[in-house]
């Protein structure tokens, strides 16, 4: 199931307090495990490129059924997001290196 919603974005908070209100009662608290990832794939940032982004064009239209592809990328951070018009983001990111492992043996 689908739904569009046309609205002024001065009246965006209002509407976030009164759906978070109204679903509350309905709310169940988190699971004491942890829950699996949603992701379709893991990778680092490196192998997104052009053609990636191309293919995964080709193979849409996504919807009900064909759910779109959501990668989890490893050592990443946003440090610039900005809305352009009403359906893009652009947005900058940078790497960071992996931690270190704590548990690398030392020598004799």
């Amino acid at each position: 199931m689908a739904a569009g919603l046309t609205m002024e974005w001065d009246q965006l908070e209002r509407l976030r307090d009164f759906l978070s209100s109204a679903s509350r009662p309905n709310l169940r608290p988190p699971p004491a495990k942890r829950a699996r990832s949603r992701s379709t794939a893991t990778g680092a940032i490196s192998a997104i490129d052009l053609g990636l982004l191309a293919a995964l064009d080709q193979i849409g239209p996504y919807g009900a059924g064909h759910t779109e592809p959501l990668f989890a990328l490893a050592n990443v951070q946003v440090c610039y997001s900005k809305l352009v018009k009403t359906i893009m983001c652009a947005s900058r990111w940078r790497t960071h290196a992996a931690p270190a492992s704590a548990a690398s043996p030392s020598a004799p």
